[in-house]
C-alpha cells in the first residue's frame, strides 16, 4: 500500500489534475491519497490570527480544510474514490482520505500548527502499515538524502519525531514529477 501525500500548495499548480489522473489510474498496488490543507487550512490561519483561536480549535478547523481539499480531488478525477475512516479502507484502486473523523477520535498526535497534513499522512501510514509514504510538495525537491529532507523545513516540525516510529520508505516528489512516479510504481519501486 502506498499513501501519497497532496500538498495543499498544489491547489493553483497546473499539476494538480495530472497527479489525480495518475493516481486514480494505478491499479498494481492500492493508494491511499491524503490531502493537504492548501487555501483551506490558510483560511483557519487567518482566523487564528484575529480570533485568537485555541490551538486545538484551529487545528480541528485546519482539518475540515483538508476535507475541503479532498473533495475538490475527488472532483477532479471521479475515478478516486473518497473514504471518511481508516476503517473503509480497502485494497482495491485509489481513494482519498478524509481525515476529520480519525484524526479527531484516534489520532494521538500534537494538536497544534506543528502538526500539519505532513505529519497526518505520516500518522496514517502508519496506522495502516503502508509499506511507503510519498509527500507531493510544490517545491522543487533537491537531491537530498531522505532523512535531511524529513529534517528540514519542507515538512512540519512534529515529522521529524512521529517518522521515528514509521518502518516503511518515506519518498518526496515535486508537483511537476508526476511521470516520474508513475515510473516507479511501473518499475516495483513501491512492492
Amino acid at each position: 500500500m502506498i499513501v501519497v501525500k497532496i500538498g495543499g500548495s498544489l491547489y493553483a499548480s497546473p499539476y494538480l489534475k495530472k497527479w489525480c489522473d495518475r493516481l486514480a489510474n494505478i491499479h498494481q498496488q492500492s493508494v491511499v491519497i491524503v490531502p493537504g490543507g492548501g487555501p483551506f487550512a490558510d483560511q483557519v490561519r487567518d482566523a487564528d490570527n484575529k480570533w485568537k483561536l485555541s490551538e486545538a480549535v484551529a487545528h480541528e478547523m485546519a482539518v475540515m480544510g483538508m476535507q475541503q481539499f479532498g473533495c475538490l480531488l475527488a472532483y477532479l478525477n471521479n475515478n478516486l474514490k473518497v473514504i471518511e475512516t481508516v476503517k473503509s479502507i480497502f485494497s482495491a484502486d485509489a481513494m482519498i482520505w478524509l481525515p476529520y473523523n480519525d484524526v479527531v477520535s484516534e489520532c494521538d498526535y500534537p494538536k497544534n500548527w506543528q502538526t500539519t497534513s505532513d505529519s497526518l499522512a505520516l500518522w496514517l501510514a502508519c496506522k495502516l502499515s503502508a509499506n511507503h509514504l510519498c509527500l507531493v510538495k510544490s517545491t522543487q525537491i533537491d537531491n537530498k538524502p531522505t532523512n535531511q529532507l524529513i529534517d528540514s523545513s519542507l515538512v512540519d516540525n512534529y515529522f521529524s519525531i512521529a517518522a521515528k516510529n514509521y518502518s516503511g520508505q518515506i519518498h518526496f516528489y515535486c508537483a511537476s514529477q508526476s511521470n516520474n512516479f508513475l515510473k516507479d510504481v511501473n518499475n516495483g519501486k513501491f512492492n
